[in-house]
């Protein structure tokens, strides 16, 4: 995690956000890089060309991966409750991937040799569905900085593949937490969440009534992300710092045209 003291950026300008938040997503987007002016809830999608080995949907053995649909389902779900960004476990999940083992080797490593260090099967089945799901949004280059890169660019890699997976966490970075940093407000509020997920079902209809323990839950994940990505000191006080994402990343996703991930992961900046 990287914490800058240095003070909070000038306000810079943006479109009307009560404009922006009464637009939808375009529910399809094609692969070569496409914007839509006056509209911040876009996407640029492209397709991984390593998805084939990955697989669309858990199976039973929890080896394949749950790719988040990007045109004609819902936009928000509630899959981020399953864990923060877990830089050791992605780490070791990024690796496997780059040896492009088979299934049979994934369930002995995950399993027999646990090498998530779970208590149980179930948790190693969870993490590594979650992990797995992640990592399937992005590409080799960035799964070998994960593996590879120091505490900072795993950190930084692990944050990005999980925006590009999840458009909660996305949209309240994008939405909620620029503001913030925009009108100089200290710390973030935990009643913003309240408010945003609110706001979510007005820009997705097919979204469920979650429980309120679910909202709760994704919450704490959604603060646990950004504490230790740096944007908060704690999410215990949530005071709102300015983080400098690291070089590789932000190369990254600008060869691969991520606009959407790129926004949000420089919030404050």
């Amino acid at each position: 995690m990287v914490v800058s003291p240095t003070p909070l950026p000038p306000n810079r300008p943006k479109g009307d956000p009560d404009n922006d938040l009464r637009r939808q997503l375009p529910q399809s987007l094609p692969p070569q890089r496409k914007q839509h002016k006056g509209n911040r809830l876009h996407h640029t999608d492209r397709n991984s060309t390593m998805r084939r080995a990955l697989g669309a949907l858990e199976d039973e053995d929890g080896l394949g991966c749950q790719v988040i649909p990007r045109a004609g389902c819902m936009r928000y779900k509630a899959d981020i409750t399953a864990g923060a960004l877990k830089v050791p476990e992605s780490r070791v999940i990024a690796e496997l991937l780059l040896r492009d083992v088979s299934d049979k080797q994934w369930r002995k490593v995950l399993y027999d040799e646990n090498v998530l260090q779970t208590r149980s099967s179930k948790t190693a089945k969870r993490l590594s569905v979650l992990i797995r799901g992640r990592l399937s949004q992005v590409e080799a280059p960035l799964w070998k900085l994960i593996k590879d890169g120091s505490v900072v660019e795993a950190t930084h890699a692990c944050l990005g593949a999980a925006i590009k997976a999840s458009n909660l966490l996305g949209d309240f970075l994008d939405l909620v937490v620029d503001d913030q940093y925009r009108t100089f407000k200290p710390t973030l509020s935990l009643t913003l969440w309240a408010d945003y997920i609110e706001g979510c079902r007005g820009r997705d209809p097919e979204m469920p009534q979650w429980a309120d323990s679910t909202i709760m839950r994704l919450r704490s994940s959604v603060f646990t992300i950004l504490a230790e990505a740096g944007y908060i000191d704690s999410t215990k006080t949530r005071k709102l710092q300015r983080v400098h994402i690291v070089k590789p990343v932000l190369q990254y996703l600008e060869q691969h045209h991520e606009e959407f991930v790129l926004r949000c992961i420089q919030v404050g900046t």
